[in-house]
């Protein structure tokens, strides 16, 4: 496998960020760190975990234990907050010298990982005067409650101190599972639920800003920033990258040279995964037909030869199996 692609038990999540603002949080609320902390390879004795690092895994059971120990229903809400006021390292420095709203974008999309490791951020602009934020998995192929709130949270909140951004709505992929005043207070947007993805939309106003040359210390944050990504990717992500870019490749043999690695090597990474090869091509398909469709207004016959289907039949079937309706139906609802 190569050496740049990252599997959900690797550690390099820097403890000292998300997860001891995660801590913090809760203790304030009286949960004991004890509890906090299980299963998740950290301890009490190795406070201020400067240099530890956990796995993705790990990362996924504290917002689990968290979760669940919260006294609350807005436990995924509240960490977004505190995130987008504190809790981003040098990425916070970085994104508030991005004096564009393209470059913060654009910044956000490159570290997300800084800004939540199980994240995969794509930006897309119809027009000069709207952005989509999409959310996706980086580890696995679905975000979690959690993960999917403390994500919308947060960028919401970041997002909305440019001055370029005017109003945002969220979408919401899954079911409403809280409470409808903790989305209006906390997201303040209007949400749409049962979305066919997890994103934000923003409309923009054009920024005057100017083209700069970046001073010496956005310079010295990004490479700071760059350090602590190291250019990695999980397993899940860099397989979504690579049929994003080769939309004509559906082969697994081709996959895992692109990998580096075996056949028989990537299967089984990707059933560590809790996933086949199929399921992950599945959803980049699925990933690049909503965007088309929803995004780039491209015909049915246009996308099925753009991912490569044999003619727009198989395709339509395709998109059924996806999303549960049709194409022309899905489009109506979301406009």
């Amino acid at each position: 496998m190569r050496s740049d692609v990252l599997l959900q038990n690797d550690k390099v999540i820097p403890a000292w960020v998300q997860p001891v603002v995660l801590l913090d949080l809760c203790h304030a609320r009286g949960v004991p760190l004890p509890k906090l902390l299980h299963n998740t390879a950290l301890f009490l004795g190795d406070l201020p975990f400067r240099g530890a690092q956990l796995s993705l895994s790990h990362y996924r059971q504290l917002l689990s234990n968290a979760n669940r120990l919260w006294p609350g229903e807005d436990f995924p809400f509240q960490l977004g907050h505190q995130l987008a006021n504190s809790g981003l390292g040098p990425l916070a420095e970085l994104l508030s010298r991005c004096e564009r709203i393209d470059e913060q974008l654009n910044t956000l999309c490159r570290f997300a990982f800084l800004l939540n490791p199980a994240l995969r951020l794509q930006v897309y602009r119809p027009n000069p005067q709207s952005a989509m934020v999409l959310c996706h998995a980086a580890g696995q192929l679905c975000l979690s409650d959690t993960e999917r709130l403390v994500a919308m949270t947060t960028l919401r909140q970041l997002l909305s101190q440019h001055p370029a951004t005017g109003e945002i709505s969220c979408y919401l992929a899954a079911p409403r599972r809280h409470a409808i005043e903790h989305y209006h207070s906390h997201l303040s947007a209007d949400c749409h639920f049962q979305a066919p993805w997890d994103g934000l939309r923003l409309s923009l106003s054009i920024s005057a800003a100017p083209e700069t040359s970046s001073s010496l210390r956005f310079r010295v944050v990004e490479a700071e920033c760059e350090q602590l990504v190291n250019g990695r990717r999980y397993l899940i992500d860099a397989l979504h990258r690579y049929l994003h870019q080769h939309p004509d490749a559906s082969d697994l043999p081709d996959a895992a040279a692109y990998l580096g690695t075996s056949i028989s090597t990537l299967k089984r990474r990707l059933r560590e995964h809790a996933c086949t090869y199929q399921e992950v091509l599945d959803s980049a398909r699925r990933e690049q037909a909503l965007v088309e469709l929803l995004l780039n207004d491209a015909s049915v016959d246009a996308i099925s030869e753009r991912l490569h289907f044999h003619d727009s039949s198989n395709f339509r079937r395709a998109f059924k199996r996806w999303t549960g309706t049709t194409p022309s139906l899905l489009k109506s609802a979301f406009q």
